[in-house]
């Protein structure tokens, strides 16, 4: 059975043949609050910094 979203089901602006555009893409996606965005965007540095203040073994 897959588990697969029939074409039916996608939203008009991915079931077009067409180049979509930034705008197009970010029509159907859902914005976060301000400080949310903040606090992600926070957590990617700082695990960053911490991942080169201590790198591991590759």
């Amino acid at each position: 059975m897959s588990t697969r979203t029939p074409i039916t089901e996608l939203p008009p602006a991915a079931a077009t043949p067409r180049r979509h555009t930034l705008e197009d893409i970010l029509r159907f996606v859902d914005p976060v609050p301000a400080d949310e965005m903040e606090r992600f965007v926070a957590a990617i540095y700082a695990e960053r910094r911490a991942s080169e203040m201590h790198p591991t073994a590759r």
